[in-house]
């Protein structure tokens, strides 16, 4: 079965176990679509995706299903009226068996679902998942007498704590769908709100200390400070002009390094959305087409870390705003010019290359021949320098023609040189 043979039956299934209409899962399907509300629609792409990469439990065999929420209260469901439960672990489940990243309740929306046994004090339960986003951990108790607890991982968005961004809920035919789906991708400007909140910008100023310990952690939270504040400025604008870089997002993994490194072992790159191509120049994109693109950090225990050093390097010419742009636009300047000097190398070495191979041709004879060859082909390359205040005196070619040799070509045979050039360009 294909994939999308998964993906359809998923939310068939719904409908032959008479828990979504079949007027519903129509319009679900067809994507033209506009009569199913976008709420309803996310949640059984959800459904569908969660169930793909998720581990169902079997309701029957469950005596009780309790619900924590981050204050410490609970609601106990009814296993009677819960029709799915499907629960995704990392990855690397091995590593933390009892850690979720995304779950998907279905039970029936009245109030005989929450069972006697809670502490949530509210008149209807229901409301509690309907009013708030802030489930914690998911307790199964099975008519066997086995127990599981499993802890959710929240947003690395979630503000101080008080509402996982992943976590959903919407009513469908008189069933509510209470799910959490991890998210990979998070949009540039919410990101930089909520690295403006106390406890993310905390962490952001604690992972730059760590490693630049010449910075005094006042510096540090007022450069990180101005720059987010005047990233954020312009995303209020962000509409009102078409950014040029929507095809990229920004990709942050982390890399392993040698023991002895000191320093942030974080990659920032930009990945083209469609072909996943990854490329460099993070630091030449201009504030604007930043606040277009999304933020992927694929260690999302460790996402403000990863930021901190996305915002550094997209600091390399600069925080301001005015200023930053002109040294990028300099930058790109340079980059232009550097690259016309390449190719101007490019089109001399190679046009002294054939002439050498034509004069060779022209002078097979002459007993100088490998005199002239063996003086004059270093000018085909470039030329040969030392590094500078490098102890070990190792050479490098840099992308220049000695100009000591090349004029003493030029006396000898220029005449010769400027008539093949003619004729090869004829």
């Amino acid at each position: 079965m294909t994939n999308s043979e998964k993906s359809n039956h998923s939310v068939a299934q719904l409908v032959a176990d008479h828990i979504l209409s079949q007027r519903l899962s129509q319009q679900f399907f067809d994507k033209k679509s506009t009569r199913l509300r976008h709420s309803q629609e996310d949640a059984l792409n959800a459904f569908e995706t969660i169930n793909q990469n998720g581990n169902a439990k079997k309701p029957q065999k469950l005596k009780r299903v309790e619900l924590v929420f981050e204050n410490a209260e609970s609601i106990v469901l009814n296993p009677k009226f819960i029709s799915r439960v499907i629960l995704q672990h990392p990855f690397d489940r091995e590593n933390d068996p009892f850690k979720l990243i995304g779950f998907f309740l279905i039970f029936k929306d009245t109030v005989a679902t929450i069972g006697e046994l809670h502490t949530y004090g509210g008149p209807d339960g229901l409301d509690r998942f309907k009013s708030y986003q802030d489930i914690v951990s998911i307790d199964l108790a099975y008519k066997d007498g086995s127990f599981e607890s499993y802890e959710i991982d929240w947003s690395p968005l979630a503000h101080q704590n008080e509402t996982n961004d992943n976590q959903h809920t919407v009513v469908i035919d008189g069933s509510t769908y209470l799910y959490a789906l991890p998210q990979t991708h998070f949009k540039m400007t919410e990101v930089i709100k909520s690295a403006l909140e106390a406890d993310h910008f905390d962490q952001i100023v604690q992972e730059f200390s760590l490693t630049k310990q010449d910075y005094n952690v006042d510096e540090i939270r007022q450069i990180f400070q101005h720059q987010l504040s005047e990233m954020l400025k312009v995303s209020v604008n962000l509409e009102q002009k078409k950014p040029t870089s929507r095809q990229f997002d920004l990709l942050v993994n982390q890399i392993d390094e040698d023991e002895d490194f000191q320093g942030n072992n974080w990659d920032p790159t930009l990945t083209d959305r469609q072909t996943h191509e990854i490329f460099g120049g993070v630091n030449l994109e201009s504030y604007h087409n930043l606040m277009a693109m999304d933020v992927i950090i694929p260690d999302v225990d460790q996402f403000w870390q990863g930021f901190t050093w996305l915002l550094w390097e997209i600091s390399w010419y600069g925080i301001d705003a005015g200023e930053r742009q002109e040294a990028i636009e300099q930058a790109h300047q340079e980059l232009e010019e550097s690259e016309a000097e390449l190719q101007e190398f490019e089109k001399q070495t190679q046009q002294m290359k054939q002439f050498i191979d034509w004069y060779v041709t022209q002078h097979i004879s002459d007993i100088n021949l490998p005199d002239f060859v063996a003086t004059y082909w270093p000018l085909t390359d470039g030329m040969k320098e030392n590094l500078i205040d490098d102890d070990d005196q190792t050479e490098v070619t840099v992308l220049k023609q000695d100009p000591d040799l090349l004029a003493d070509f030029m006396a000898k045979y220029g005449a010769e040189y400027q008539l093949f050039e003619r004729e090869d360009n004829q």
